[in-house]
């Protein structure tokens, strides 16, 4: 009742049209009050239109759908296509149960609310988030500028349908707005066949004209001289056509440019954002710009200005189209004394391959101004802090040759210096190389020598112990790997996911203070995944992956209660046929310390898990945890996989291969026996031990506890005279449990013994 004249309210009844239009007659004609309704039973009709892309939906029925349509007046209707409670769609893709979106096509919906009397609404999703937005502003103008009038439909127009089959008349539906005060008629065709353009003759009282698709897919059509017109209409699609072909010239629309600061001695750019529905041909002018600044035809202001050009300026830019219409815009340009900074030059160097470089370059700024470095010319393996001009890599064994390195300083505003350096990679030709290897990160995961080792398998599962595996192979986790080298960490997970409405979920605990320990919405998280997941305070998380069905890998970093999307910063594929994830994320956006430089021993735990809907539980988990048992959960997850890439604490990751070079030199046997220390020491799971003979014979090489007792036969047999290796692994059948601690591992030769140390972490 308190409604004003220019105030709007609308009420909200779930029910049908009768329903709908009795609380309306009641409120209206004996409480007094003034109100529109929600148009429920119309959105019903127009979601099976929108839903059913098969052809099968008869177009006849929206001839007596909705409130309009049953003799409610159009300035009582709210007509809609979505609303909140409708769109449940999850980041996930899942649908709240209890929901019911419109799933495909949702421009035929809008084109019809937009067209018919009532008052339409556009849900803000469908116009920011899901791309509708383009034709719902050529809906609305059109509805703007050229409907006005009732409405005629279907067999009121005397139609003749232009058919292939007697089925025409289902799959077209036809209407017209029937103008009045200086509006035309505008008719509105909706085709609900998936493949054929559909044709209908209809009358109008536009004879001799010529009418025109204003939705831009359909031809011009001319009218007869009674008024009988021939339109047209795309598979799956609209068409409006308006008895007007000439063309509206609209004037061009200039962006709001910002207050800008230029610098002395620095290049100054900007670009004007423009834009004209008629005209690629514009014209800029302006006034009250300093001499140094230039405006091309493009809208770009650009320029260098000098010491003497300090000061401030009052900048307005005009664009104009040929017929003269314009836009004008107003800056203030301030030019700032600003000094270049000086960095110091590199001297140029040489290393072996697999070898770390490391070297802190050194820049400095009369301004006081916080600089940043970056490469101009680079290396792939080398790597530069932005903010201390750290420069740090490690070469593999293939990155040997000349390297040209440019590496420039900025102060943020422009200006800029540089210098040049090379660096010169000779090959390693020791017998012994630690050195790194990756995956290959196509999304596949494929135990190769050009791919995952076999020895970077963290976690290996049981392909039969998900809770939702049903009669084929789904919902399942097969496996988990990792490995690293000097700049990233490589993450690959075998898993076979085919169920649309389950997640691959990996959660990451990173060893940083913080994080969260419940994914639950109901206990104070807020962001994206939501899964009823809980850890253990020592195993707060601190980053997760998310994949869901096939989509591609999603990492968000936890921030509070919340997680931020940060897949920008990661390369992440999905597999073949609904299998396995790869992907690299480097230590510094995970640590944010330098490039190649992770927390001094840092210990990084995973758990993978298939993972159901909207705070639900898993069917699967690798580490297997007990409460992943397909339930809506909780799930607490007690058991994560650990990984150590920094085991001798040094700060910078460990070389995760150890290559025992076959190049021998000129003397074809050693010229002593020897046993070598075991690579990597520390080590988990596994270790590779090196020895050479300086003549052949019996050889045994076994392991021991710190009692003395052997835990492990690695060779017994004869060997000729070179260099040996083996490895030492505790997962692959030598002596899966044993504890962690120091071990011996004796190399016996005729009669030469020696004996050696090393330490095995878990």
């Amino acid at each position: 009742k308190g409604v004003g004249s220019y105030d709007y309210a609308v009420a909200e009844l779930w029910s049908d049209n009768s329903d709908i239009g009795s609380w309306l007659n009641q409120v209206q004609n004996v409480n007094g009050a003034k109100v529109s309704m929600f148009d429920f039973p119309l959105r019903y009709t127009l979601k099976d239109l929108c839903n059913n892309t098969t052809g099968s939906f008869d177009v006849n029925t929206l001839y007596g759908a909705g409130l309009v349509n049953s003799g409610v007046s159009g300035f009582d209707v709210n007509t809609f296509i979505e609303n909140h409670d409708f769109d449940r769609i999850g980041f996930d893709g899942s649908i709240d149960s209890g929901h019911d979106p419109v799933l495909t096509d949702k421009q035929l919906g809008y084109a019809y609310i937009l067209f018919a009397e009532g008052r339409p609404t556009v849900f803000f999703k469908d116009y920011f988030d899901y791309g509708y937005s383009g034709k719902i502003d050529t809906l609305i103008w059109i509805r703007q500028n050229f409907l006005a009038g009732g409405t005629t439909k279907g067999g009121a127009l005397n139609p003749w349908f232009i058919v292939e089959n007697a089925n025409s008349s289902s799959d077209l539906y036809v209407a017209r707005r029937d103008g009045g005060n200086g509006k035309p008629q505008v008719f509105l065709l909706i085709n609900d066949s998936p493949t054929q353009w559909r044709g209908v003759w209809v009358n109008s009282n536009h004879p001799n004209e010529t009418f025109k698709d204003f939705a831009g897919l359909a031809d011009n059509q001319l009218a007869q001289a009674d008024g009988r017109v021939q339109l047209w209409a795309p598979p799956r699609g609209y068409a409006v056509f308006i008895p007007r072909t000439d063309t509206i010239n609209y004037s061009p629309v200039i962006e709001n440019i910002p207050d800008q600061v230029a610098y002395t001695n620095s290049k100054f750019v900007h670009q004007i954002g423009y834009s004209d529905l008629n005209d690629k041909s514009l014209t800029f002018s302006s006034k009250g710009k300093p001499t140094w600044l230039q405006l091309d035809n493009s809208g770009k202001l650009f320029g260098t200005p000098a010491f003497a050009d300090t000061g401030k300026s009052t900048v307005i830019i005009s664009v104009t189209d040929p017929k003269g219409l314009f836009a004008v815009d107003t800056f203030k340009l301030s030019v700032v004394y600003n000094l270049p900074p000086k960095i110091e030059a590199v001297k140029d160097t040489t290393l072996k391959a697999t070898t770390r470089f490391e070297y802190q370059a050194h820049a400095a700024d009369q301004d006081k101004d916080s600089l940043y470095f970056f490469f101009a010319e680079s290396p792939s393996w080398l790597n530069v802090n932005q903010q201390n001009g750290l420069l740090t890599g490690t070469p593999s064994v293939t990155d040997t040759g000349f390297f040209s390195v440019h590496l420039k300083v900025t102060d943020g505003k422009g200006a800029f210096d540089s210098t040049l350096f090379s660096i010169q990679v000779k090959e390693n030709v020791d017998d012994s190389i630690a050195t790194y290897g990756k995956p290959t990160i196509d999304g596949n995961v494929e135990v190769s020598a050009s791919d995952w080792l076999d020895k970077w398998l963290v976690v290996a599962d049981s392909d039969t112990d998900s809770f939702w595996n049903g009669d084929s192979l789904d919902n399942e986790l097969i496996g988990l790997y990792a490995t690293w080298d000097s700049d990233s960490l490589y993450l690959g997970v075998d898993y076979v996911l085919n169920d649309k409405y389950n997640t691959m979920m990996l959660y990451i605990n990173a060893g940083i203070a913080g994080g969260i320990t419940n994914f639950n919405s109901k206990s104070g998280y807020v962001g994206d995944y939501q899964k009823n997941f809980r850890f253990t305070s020592e195993d707060s998380i601190d980053f997760f992956i998310a994949d869901y069905y096939h989509t591609a890998p999603s990492l968000f970093k936890i921030i509070g209660k919340t997680a931020e999307d940060i897949s920008k910063q990661m390369n992440g594929k999905r597999g073949n046929n609904g299998r396995g994830a790869e992907l690299a994320i480097s230590w510094n956006d995970i640590y944010s310390l330098g490039a190649g430089v992770i927390p001094k021993n840092v210990v990084v735990k995973i758990v993978g898990l298939i993972a159901g809907g909207l705070d639900y539980g898993a069917g699967d988990s690798a580490p297997n945890n007990d409460d992943t048992n397909g339930d809506a959960g909780p799930d607490s997850l007690k058991n994560l996989a650990t990984i150590s890439p920094d085991l001798n604490g040094d700060g910078i990751p460990d070389p995760a291969i150890f290559i025992i070079s076959d190049i021998k030199n000129e003397v074809s046997t050693p010229l002593e026996f020897g046993l070598l220390q075991n690579y990597p020491n520390p080590f988990n799971p596994s270790t590779v031990i090196s020895w050479q003979l300086a003549v052949g014979g019996k050889v045994t090489l076994k392991v021991f506890d710190i009692l003395g007792n052997e835990v492990a036969t690695l060779v017994n047999e004869e060997k000729s005279e070179g260099v040996f290796k083996v490895e030492f692994n505790v997962k692959t059948g030598h002596a899966p449990s044993l504890p962690s601690g120091f071990y011996f591992y004796q190399l016996r030769a005729g009669g030469f013994t020696q004996t050696k140390k090393m330490l095995y972490l878990k």
